[in-house]
């Protein structure tokens, strides 16, 4: 009776062991790697369970519909019920066709890959990442290997491909399938400023990700694999191509007829409803701009916080802010600002054809006035602000750093250039109000210390490189009626003074029983006319024309078509209307108020 029943030769035993050693030391490594991976800097179960990313907030008009959003990230998070089918079928069979029976690790498509693409050189064999690995990676990203040295970089990368591994199985432990599939689809950035499925669907397609047709949901699955590669935009046959491979994949796992397949695959990508928007389009952008000072001050004034005490973000919570603005009177205000100010701005360049504004039929002194506003205006642009950032920043940041809070506008270091080279005086630049006079002191240090050479000498190239870049034609474009905005070759300068020479309006629509605000116009165009007017801080003037009138027809009977004289009027003391010890004559031409407002209405019968 022999002591070998596998009947393994002798010569042969002592390799078996070591064979079986080895696989046990290879599992044994394997575990050590794994519980050191895991005492590492991986996200907890409970960073898991709160993964943090950026939601964009919605403003709802009094309708309940959608209008516009705040975010740093355009992301609109949804839930795995309103997934579009088209979607999750593409992904599935494209990017995991086991999800559904794997723990976050698929091992039969990591010998796949290690046979296939590694040994047999098959590029096509596909990857071995599950989407609970690709939700990790995105989650936790990779450190940046620039720099490193080859072995490091390898060393890293199997680090990194370890904790991914692991984060994957925590991922399904502390999910079920379909939260990480749509959590997924709303982490991923389709590059073009959209991020997750919805805001992708919006932006390429100009639709809901529900209502994505078969093929624009390939489209966008196919992205996953290398947006910026697949980029339908810029690469728009090569995503087309990636296209049809993930509807290759839906035909051959019957998600697909032959017919349907064949359409889709022959077809071009539509790319026509493409628009990469900006908070400035949209209906209502000054009134979406006035908005979030307005919630920043109600957080503030009645202490709204979130449920762990911190300060709510309007870019990036996901909130939803309903408001009293309605789409359909929007609509039409902003539709009459626009046309009203065109025909005014026609007008406007006829009447001033061949004429500057800034120096028609004025003194020297206001030339030079209007020459300095216009260059402020020019100095408040971000073209300029550029520049000063490239020659002065590093010499300012060293003076905040020494000076806090010390204000170094262009007026003020001109203002101490002055003073140094004894042009003016303290006395006077305080006393104009250039310079604040609490802070006399700390200038007084600043122009006599070590950073003052180097600001002066920053300042004046950056008025050098201001000369060359503002007074240099470029192509640009520029506000049109016409057009919304069209190409032209003109310098800096005069693009600022173009823009200048543009008419302006405001517009507010208030129900009066409610004081809810139905429609906010705040200029002609939000992208190149930030300047917000109806809440700007002016007179009122004529806004108070039609109170006046109203009055004078309720109370005093007064007809639409009555006239007036456009004389000086005095009420005289005694005047059995008014309470006055003296005469008091109101401006002249508010006098002829009937005339000059309410001609229009002279067909109409006028009923009291």
């Amino acid at each position: 009776m022999t002591d070998n029943p596998t009947n393994i030769p002798p010569k042969f035993q002592k390799y078996n062991r070591w064979l079986k050693y080895g696989v046990l030391s290879i599992v044994g490594l394997i575990a050590l790697i794994f519980i050191w991976i895991s005492n590492t800097d991986l996200p907890s179960f409970e960073d898991l369970e709160n993964p943090k990313y950026d939601l964009a907030s919605v403003i709802y008009d009094a309708k309940g519909t959608p209008f516009g959003r705040y975010y740093i990230e355009d992301r609109v998070a949804i839930s795995y019920e309103q997934l579009s089918e088209n979607v999750k079928n593409a992904l599935i069979v494209t990017e995991d066709d086991r999800f559904y029976s794997h723990s976050g690790i698929d091992v039969r498509a990591l010998i796949r890959v290690g046979f296939k693409t590694l040994i047999l050189r098959q590029e096509s064999a596909g990857g071995g990442s599950t989407i609970s690995q690709q939700l990790a990676k995105l989650l936790y990203r990779r450190p940046n290997m620039k720099g490193m040295s080859y072995p490091t970089k390898v060393l890293t990368l199997i680090s990194s491909k370890l904790k991914e591994w692991v984060t994957a199985i925590k991922l399904e432990k502390s999910y079920t399938k379909e939260e990480i599939l749509v959590m997924y689809l709303n982490k991923f950035e389709f590059i073009n400023g959209a991020h997750g499925i919805e805001a992708a669907a919006q932006i390429y397609f100009a639709k809901h990700q529900d209502s994505l047709s078969i093929g624009e949901a390939a489209t966008l699955v196919g992205m996953l694999k290398n947006p910026s590669l697949y980029n339908p935009k810029r690469f728009p046959e090569k995503c087309q191509e990636r296209r049809n491979t993930v509807l290759k994949l839906m035909y051959n796992n019957d998600l697909l007829d032959k017919k349907t397949y064949e359409e889709i695959s022959a077809s071009d990508i539509d790319m026509t409803a493409f628009s990469r928007k900006t908070q400035s389009e949209g209906p209502a952008p000054y009134f979406r701009a006035e908005l979030t000072k307005f919630l920043k001050d109600l957080f503030t004034k009645q202490n709204i916080k979130k449920s762990d005490g911190t300060e709510y973000n309007v870019y990036t919570d996901g909130l939803k802010i309903y408001t009293t603005i309605d789409l359909v009177y929007q609509k039409y205000a902003e539709q009459a600002v626009f046309e009203h100010m065109q025909w005014n701005q026609e007008r406007y360049w006829k009447a001033w054809k061949d004429k500057d504004p800034w120096t028609h039929d004025t003194d020297d002194y206001q030339k030079n006035l209007r020459a300095d506003i216009l260059e402020s205006q020019c100095k408040g642009s971000e073209r300029y602000l550029g520049l000063r950032n490239q020659h002065l920043g590093k010499a300012l940041q060293n003076v905040e750093e020494k000076y806090p809070g010390l204000s170094m506008s262009d007026n003020v270091i001109k203002t101490l250039d002055s003073i140094q080279q004894n042009l003016t005086s303290w006395h006077n630049a305080t006393k104009n109000e250039r310079l604040e006079i609490v802070d006399q002191d700390k200038y007084h240090r600043l122009i006599n210390g070590e950073l003052w050479p180097e600001i002066i000498a920053q300042y004046k190239k950056l008025q050098d490189a201001y000369k060359a870049v503002f007074f240099k034609p470029i192509k640009m474009k520029v506000f049109d009626y016409a057009t919304g905005e069209k190409e032209v070759e003109m310098t800096p300068y005069d693009s600022v003074r173009y823009h200048k020479m543009h008419l302006q309006a405001g517009m507010l629509a208030v129900e009066p029983s409610t004081g809810f605000v139905k429609a906010w116009v705040g200029g002609v165009n939000h992208t190149y006319f930030k300047y917000d007017h109806v809440t700007m801080r002016r007179s009122v003037g004529s806004t108070i024309k039609p109170f006046v009138y109203t009055q004078a027809m309720a109370v005093a009977n007064i007809s639409p078509c009555q006239e007036f004289d456009d004389i000086q009027y005095t009420i005289a003391p005694g005047d059995p209307g008014f309470d006055m010890v003296e005469e008091w004559s109101p401006y002249s031409k508010d006098c002829c108020i009937l005339k000059t407002l309410l001609v229009s209405n002279c067909s109409k019968k006028w009923v009291p």
